[in-house]
């Protein structure tokens, strides 16, 4: 009996997990970064996608691509990161997390640096 209980008590917290997935239709809307809200991602019914960030001279850079999301994380696909003169790095896709805190949906950035694009 004990050991049936070690294998219900987390095929329970799985199922469970599995249905606290934040809506794909919900995720449709604008973010900005947590930490100077110049870069901001606005994402598209259509699963297309633009990111926006405004340098220090006040000059704007701009991108765009398609998203794609299971239920835990979001793919960018044609991401490009930006610094002072523009994109660095060239296209690439960025795997974030999605998660919702006190009703607020993240694209988490950084766990480490508690950085992240929060829902307006």
């Amino acid at each position: 009996m004990r050991k049936l209980i070690y294998i219900v008590i987390p095929v329970l917290f799985m199922l469970f997990g599995c249905f606290s997935n934040i809506d794909e239709h919900l995720l449709i809307g604008k973010y900005h970064f947590n930490t100077n809200k110049l870069d901001v991602i606005d994402l598209h019914k259509d699963h297309t996608y633009s990111h926006k960030h405004i340098n220090t001279k006040g000059k704007m850079f701009e991108v765009h691509g398609k998203w794609i999301y299971n239920g835990k994380s979001i793919s960018f696909y044609g991401f490009n990161f930006f610094n002072d003169l523009g994109t660095t790095g060239g296209d690439g896709i960025w795997i974030s997390q999605v998660t919702e805190d006190n009703g607020k949906i993240k694209f988490i950035y950084s766990d480490d640096d508690d950085t992240y694009f929060e829902k307006e």
